[in-house]
């Protein structure tokens, strides 16, 4: 099973959500792949990856249709997490 995690990745990232993201990334990998395992990635900081933002778009876009399950931490504002459910 191809599962898609969101989580924030710009702005609301704080140290404590990583951690729950990781824990979160950790169960579902049990079930399946985590198609977005880099969102548990305590290397990523509050400015996100270093794409541009139309690669990232298309390319969760990509991961999205091929995710049989989409499992989404909303506990912080963001963008991208809603634009993915």
């Amino acid at each position: 099973m191809n599962i898609y995690f969101a989580g924030s990745i710009r702005g609301e990232r704080q140290p404590e959500n990583v951690e729950t993201f990781k824990r979160i990334i950790d169960v579902l990998k049990k079930y399946g792949t985590v198609l977005t395992e880099h969102v548990g990635d305590s290397k990523l900081t509050s400015t996100g990856e270093k794409l541009p933002d139309c690669e990232i778009f298309n390319r969760d876009i990509k991961w999205l249709e091929n995710a049989d399950l989409v499992v989404a931490e909303v506990t912080s504002p963001n963008l991208g997490v809603t634009a993915g459910i």
